[in-house]
């Protein structure tokens, strides 16, 4: 990645370049029994997908309406891109 697009989607030189380039977002809904939720990217890209087993390996109890992260974009999926590697922020 060049400097000029990592400047453009956050990077600081506090960041490591992984962590530069992994997307952030806030978590805009969260299902009745707490088992899913969508995080709105900021990037503007489609929002994705995140199951409460990715939170729980990032040693979250819950999917907390509102909370920030930090995560990968698993593309492998069948149906529907989703949040991997979630880091809270």
């Amino acid at each position: 990645m060049e400097f000029d697009e990592l400047v453009r989607i956050g990077w600081s030189p506090t960041l490591s370049k992984e962590e530069a380039a992994m997307p952030t977002g806030t978590l805009k809904f969260v299902s009745p029994d707490g088992r899913f939720g969508m995080i709105s990217r900021d990037d503007k890209a489609p929002k994705v997908f995140v199951h409460i087993n990715e939170a729980r390996r990032a040693g979250l109890d819950d999917l907390p309406f509102g909370a920030r992260f930090r995560f990968d974009v698993d593309a492998d999926t069948e149906s529907r891109p989703r949040a991997i590697n979630l880091e809270r922020l």
